[in-house]
């Protein structure tokens, strides 16, 4: 496996530690997707369920072994989903993310929207994902610090966008359709939340 120029490769229990820090009361839970090609293309590859502690935090999923793949951005990037409930979806999500993300045609980037095909959750209208800052958790969570504490990679948040909200930001720039979110205050992680164009 071959990494970013000037980035070691991160492993597994410092994804594990860098979770602990920032959710150290939460249950977590790590998931291999057994179907398809992960393992080939990441081998190890697994999802972190970090479970809700309060009953307004959201489920978090966090890939584990994404960063492990040359990114041609400036830092090896692993990914997250919030979620209202718990399910399996999002590991068959953030699995199909890490492969998609290791094929070096279809790299991600802050910015890039993935059309997944369906749902991202339930019977959602939501079907694309918006690579995406993860302002609901703060620098602490984006960042996975290692030596002399730099940043080793980055953690985006994968952001539920309607086929409407993609299109504008194809066509206008995600920035114009965060100002819109910002605007509307939208609730992120609900599965209805009406599209903001």
């Amino acid at each position: 496996m071959t990494h970013v120029d000037g980035h070691a490769p991160v492993a597994r229990s410092e994804i594990e530690c860098h979770i602990r820090r920032n959710w150290p009361a939460a249950k977590l839970e790590f998931v291999s997707w057994q179907e398809g090609p992960i393992e080939q293309a990441i081998p190890g590859f697994e999802v972190c369920q970090i479970s809700p502690v309060e009953p307004s935090d959201p489920w978090v999923y966090m890939s584990c072994g994404a960063s492990s793949v040359v990114s041609g951005v400036d830092f090896p990037l692993e990914f997250l989903i919030t979620s209202p409930q718990a399910t399996g979806q999002h590991i068959e999500t953030l699995t199909m993310v890490a492969y998609l993300h290791s094929d070096p045609r279809y790299r991600l980037k802050l910015g890039s929207i993935i059309e997944i095909g369906r749902p991202w959750l339930g019977s959602s209208g939501f079907m694309n994902l918006l690579v995406s800052l993860p302002y609901p958790f703060g620098p602490s969570v984006e960042w996975l610090l290692r030596d002399n504490d730099l940043p080793d990679i980055r953690v985006l948040w994968l952001l539920p966008i309607s086929d409407a909200e993609r299109d504008f930001a194809r066509a206008k720039g995600v920035e114009s359709l965060e100002r819109r979110f910002d605007a509307a205050a939208i609730d992120a992680i609900d599965p209805k939340r009406p599209s903001v164009v």
